[in-house]
């Protein structure tokens, strides 16, 4: 008896078409640009590495040099190649510690905002970032308590008007006009600044007894430059200071 498969024919082509009969080929062909490109880098390379071979070659020749069984072509070649693998160690580095500093100046470059908006925000209340920073260090989370303490000592610093705070200036402009006050402690405030840009930016620890210090040293400067201010007014005659005796 003739029976006519014909129709099952179809079906078995039909199914053997489908994606999950195929998938090494379609993966060949997805794959076929990334081998055009390896391919191109290295034929880059080799021509790089050619160039360099035969530079080498002429100056193995100027300067007589025989390498005897091999000769100079294969020892340029083998010095180029040599050459080209010292060349890409050396231009990974380089590309990975540029990244590496991009992306450090990109992460700085948003804490920045963030302490710009902070600075305005607490220069009309300085007591309050104080407050955040008492708050931090009694949980013993003495990089965000450092960092109020340092809001907290520039905000101190505007209200007294040793400095201007101002949005997108920098923390070098602040550390210069602080430093150029007259009478303000030029050594403690360059520490608040250099101990910020280390723990803060740089992600470094800070030991609570370094913290109590620095709370320590917040008061120093500012009892420096408010002392000077009550000199400056008993020098004008206006006001006494103090437990009220004439001096």
């Amino acid at each position: 008896m003739n029976q006519d498969y014909s129709g099952a024919e179809e079906t078995i082509e039909r199914v053997l078409s489908g994606q999950e009969f195929n998938r090494g080929k379609g993966r060949d062909a997805d794959l076929d640009w990334l081998k055009k490109i390896l391919d191109k880098i290295n034929e880059f390379f080799e021509a790089i590495q050619k160039k360099i071979a035969e530079w080498l070659e002429k100056l193995f020749s100027r300067m007589h040099i025989n390498f005897g069984e091999g000769g100079s072509a294969t020892k340029a070649m083998t010095v180029a190649r040599i050459i080209l693998i010292v060349l890409i160690v050396i231009a990974v580095v380089a590309l990975t510690i540029l990244i590496i500093k991009l992306l450090k100046r990109g992460k700085r470059r948003k804490l920045g905002k963030e302490d710009d908006r902070e600075l305005a925000e607490y220069a009309e209340d300085p007591d309050a970032a104080l407050a955040l920073a008492g708050k931090y260090r009694a949980e013993g989370q003495t990089r965000l308590s450092f960092r109020y303490l340092f809001i907290n000592l520039l905000t101190e610093l505007n209200r007294r008007e040793i400095i201007k705070i101002a949005r997108y200036k920098t923390n070098r402009s602040y550390l210069r006009e602080a430093v150029s006050a007259k009478d303000a402690d030029e050594t403690l405030i360059k520490l608040f600044f250099d101990t910020f840009n280390r723990t803060w930016y740089g992600g470094k620890a800070l030991p609570a007894d370094e913290l109590d210090r620095l709370f320590e040293q917040r008061t120093v400067i500012l009892d420096k430059i408010d002392g000077r201010a009550v000199k400056d007014v008993k020098a004008d005659g206006t006001e006494g200071a103090g437990d009220g005796t004439d001096e």
